[in-house]
């Protein structure tokens, strides 16, 4: 079990790696941004997920711990209590966060407006 955990750490490592090497995100952390909201979330209609991980324009311009946005329509409106959603937000966060880096902003709107 031990060798499985740090095996997964070393391949999300090795994909932030490409990140910072190349500037693209990779299939792996584009899937995995795709399959979190819905694995948060019942009865998601659709979503756009937005990323930026870079600051500054032209030869000013450098790699940061960036911001990812998920903007989500639902089939019917989410009834969850306030716990509820402070879980499953958290959780949302923490795996994002765990793809990139731990100051990685992630921000969660429900048809165009803030949801937290």
């Amino acid at each position: 079990m031990n060798n499985e955990k740090e095996e997964q750490g070393s391949i999300i490592d090795d994909h932030r790696n490409m990140l910072m090497f190349s500037g693209n995100l990779s299939n792996f952390h584009l899937d995995n941004l795709k399959t979190f909201p819905k694995i948060v979330f019942n009865d998601i209609k659709n979503f756009t997920l937005h990323y930026d991980f870079y600051s500054g324009k032209g030869e000013d311009k450098k790699l940061y711990s960036g911001k990812v946005i998920y903007d989500i329509t639902f089939d019917k409106e989410p009834e969850y209590t306030t716990e509820e959603l402070q879980k499953r937000m958290s959780d949302l966060k923490f795996w994002v966060r765990t793809l990139f880096w731990k100051d990685t902003r992630v921000t969660v709107k429900k048809n165009g407006k803030r949801w937290t």
